[in-house]
């Protein structure tokens, strides 16, 4: 038994190694031990390609834009190729994808934006100018607009229209906007749509800015709007601009916009969309030709300043010019529109860095039917607004809070006049300065510089004619300065001296009686105060006060009615609550006497102050939020 089991035993390993030795055996053998290592050699290759990849570091050097030598836009290229190219934020591939993963981990997907009186028109008795425009003749956009029957409010994206019957008055009709011309990006509201209403009160153009998120800082839609019919409004047209929006106005019959283009850091110059401003009016996107671009030597920034014309009543597009590096305020008079942009002034001195805020504005002649530059002056400071510009009789005027800052690097104890970032600062100094420039030489021919306390910046300034008001403060206190600007030989100013609070608007009321909203000596205090020049200085005639109250700093959210000496805003009581419904919206009017602000109406009216509007209209004031409607008659 034991022997046939051997036997068997011995006949299966002499046929295993049969089997084993056989040709086809051995050659699949082979191939498996050369598969082996041809996979190992690919393991290798990629092996070694990962670490190329991960660990070799990234370029530093400004990229090569050679390529683009041919184009009519190549200066403008090598311009923006210096001003938008960022370094390498990660050594390599490796830092890269370890620091952006673990940033992913914890992100959170993005949501889309939040985002009978003067009629201003000679011979037109359909429109009713409501917004209190900051030049005569040069309209403004704003939240609502009126007619000789209809006053049309935008309230986020809808545009509703409501009677003029006092009492009687009502919604009428109402229309929701949406942007269909543009396809490539998601619709998103934010809250800087402003509308104006043509001369005949039957067609609105609403601009519609949206997409701030968007790369280049977003679009602006034009959308014109039949309104002929209140209760059946329709569309007419749209237009998309590439950018953000800044400002507009219309003049005569026409619109002039004007917007930010933005050029991300590293773009690719092989894409116009990526650095050029473009506009598209139904048949696709058109850059702006590089013989319209104006742009400075260095280039402070890489934000355009576009200023478009459009027909008022078609909204055809008829001119445009872009301005780049020029990104802060804008200001438009009857003939000219004036851009800006600012930078710091570097020098050392002493063995101490020293760095200056300078604005250098640009002057845009648009009376005629081409835009033509006009100029451009340098002065020191920076504006705080619209209304810190204005042009008078041939001269620009300009009011700027001045700052200089000085430092020390970090090291060395020695003035670096390249990188504030690795230095120990000294100090910043504020102050006011008051410039006039001559629109014939564009030089200055006159300044009174640093006429504030040192430490207080701009807070609001108005010019009216030969006058101009200047508001600055720090902390809670300020002084009104009057400027004679009758003879730029000899400018005089006189002050208020310090009263408590400051006005972060100016307002001229006529007579020679001026107008200051803004805080009082608390944070939550609300103060109107009326102010005249006298022979001893600027004096307060009087004040009136809302405690435990907020107000908007937006101009156009106030009701002006010089006329009647009326003032209207609205203001948000706070009974110092957790409870957010324990706030109470308010819209107030106040007429001034000559002698005081006398209260006649105090409104409940709800919503963000920002988007309160009213006008009075035969003995109504009519009030407009963002929440309701209000009519209230006027004793």
């Amino acid at each position: 038994m034991k022997k046939n089991k051997l036997l068997t035993a011995m006949s299966l390993i002499d046929e295993k190694y049969v089997d084993e030795a056989h040709p086809e055996r051995l050659k699949r053998k082979k191939q498996s031990i050369m598969r082996l290592g041809a996979l190992a050699a690919c393991l290798c290759v990629l092996i070694t390609s990962l670490s190329l990849f991960m660990f070799i570091p990234f370029s530093t050097e400004l990229p090569d834009v050679s390529e683009y030598e041919g184009s009519e836009y190549y200066p403008i290229i090598e311009k923006l190729n210096v001003a938008t190219f960022a370094p390498p934020v990660y050594k390599n591939n490796f830092q890269r994808i370890f620091y952006r993963l673990s940033d992913m981990l914890g992100a959170k997907a993005e949501d889309g934006d939040d985002a009978p009186t003067d009629t201003g028109i000679e011979g037109i008795s359909t429109y009713r100018e409501v917004t209190d425009n900051q030049v005569e003749g040069v309209i403004e956009g704003d939240l609502f607009k009126a007619s000789g029957e209809y006053i049309f409010y935008l309230r986020k994206d809808t545009l509703s229209a409501y009677s003029i019957k006092g009492d009687a008055s009502e919604k009428v009709g109402e229309y929701k906007i949406e942007i269909t011309l543009d396809k490539k990006y998601s619709y998103s509201y934010h809250n800087n749509w402003e509308m104006y209403l043509s001369a005949d009160g039957k067609t609105v153009t609403v601009i519609a800015p949206y997409g701030a998120k968007m790369e280049n800082g977003g679009r602006i839609a034009i959308i014109l709007l039949d309104v002929s019919n209140p209760a059946e409004i329709t569309e007419k047209k749209q237009i998309i601009l590439s950018g953000g929006y800044l400002s507009s106005r219309t003049v005569g019959g026409d619109m002039l916009l004007i917007s930010n283009f933005r050029v991300g850091s590293n773009p690719d110059f092989s894409k116009e969309e990526n650095y050029l401003p473009q506009y598209n009016t139904g048949e696709g996107f058109v850059s702006i030709p590089a013989s319209d671009i104006i742009s400075p030597e260095k280039l402070s920034s890489s934000l355009y300043t576009v200023i478009w014309r459009f027909d008022g009543a078609s909204a055809l597009l008829t001119d445009y010019t872009a301005y780049l590096s020029y990104s802060n305020e804008v200001y438009v008079s009857p003939d000219n529109v004036y851009v800006s942009r600012q930078y710091q002034n570097k020098t050392a001195e002493n063995g101490v860095s020293v760095s200056e805020i300078v604005t250098e504005i640009a002057g845009v002649g648009y009376s005629e039917n081409e835009f033509k530059h006009l100029g451009t002056a340098t002065v020191k400071g920076y504006l705080k607004d619209q209304y810190s510009l204005d042009e008078h009789n041939g001269i620009l005027r300009a009011a700027l809070t001045t700052q200089i800052s000085k430092y020390k690097d970090k090291e060395s104890g020695k003035a670096t006049a390249e990188d504030i970032d690795t230095s120990v600062s000294l100090g910043v100094t504020t102050s006011a300065s008051l410039y006039c420039i001559d629109l014939n030489t564009w030089q200055t021919v006159a300044a009174v510089e640093n006429f504030a306390p040192v430490g207080e910046t701009v807070r609001s300034v108005r010019f009216d004619g030969d006058s101009a008001y200047v508001c600055t403060a720090v902390q809670s206190t300020d002084p009104v300065f009057f400027f004679d600007l009758s003879d730029t030989d000899n400018i005089t100013y006189t002050d208020t001296g310090t009263i408590e609070g400051f006005s972060t608007s100016l307002i001229q009321l006529g007579n020679g009686y001026l107008l200051g909203i803004g805080q009082g000596a608390s944070a939550d205090t609300v103060k109107l105060e009326v102010y005249k020049e006298s022979e001893g200085g600027v004096v307060s005639v009087c004040k009136k006060e809302y405690g435990t109250a907020y107000y908007s700093q937006v101009y156009k959210s106030y009701f002006i009615d010089r006329e009647n000496d009326l003032i209207g805003l609205g203001i948000t009581y706070s009974l110092k609550s957790a409870q957010p419904s324990d706030e109470t919206g308010r819209y107030v009017l106040l007429h001034f006497d000559g002698y005081a602000l006398n209260e006649l109406c105090n409104v409940s009216l709800d919503g963000s102050d920002d988007t309160k509007r009213a006008v009075c209209i035969d003995g109504y004031l009519y009030m407009f939020g963002d929440i309701g409607f209000k009519v209230q008659k006027i004793q």
